[in-house]
């Protein structure tokens, strides 16, 4: 997960893709007061696109905590210091094959703890 934070915050769109397998999902819970993508994302150029696009508009104030997120590895993104989501990751052979993020609040229940920078 390093590799593809450091090449989405660089913008580096192929070096995101190079992390994703081929049918790589990403979906959102954003819920009624935070925004989310309404459809899962499908594919790795549409998933690292969107990656980059985020990690260019909030980069500069978020940082991760790693955390184990429904049994599996994943992080805690904080914006402003605030928890702000939970991200899943499934891995086979090497590449992320599914990418959930949780921003709704009704269902991101977190210790307010300050983060550790990945």
């Amino acid at each position: 997960m390093r590799a593809s934070r450091l090449g989405a915050a660089a913008g580096d769109v192929d070096a995101v893709v190079a992390q994703l397998a081929p049918d790589v999902v990403m979906v959102h819970d954003g819920g009624p007061t935070r925004r989310a993508a309404r459809y899962p994302v499908v594919g790795p150029l549409r998933v690292a696109r969107l990656l980059v696009n985020l990690a260019q508009r909030y980069g500069h104030r978020a940082r991760l905590a790693p955390i184990m997120f429904n049994g599996a590895p994943g992080a805690l993104l904080y914006l402003s210091g605030v928890p702000d989501t939970a991200i899943s990751l499934e891995t086979t052979d090497g590449f992320v094959t599914s990418i959930r993020m949780i921003r709704n609040p009704d269902k991101l229940h977190v210790d307010r703890q300050a983060p550790q920078v990945l």
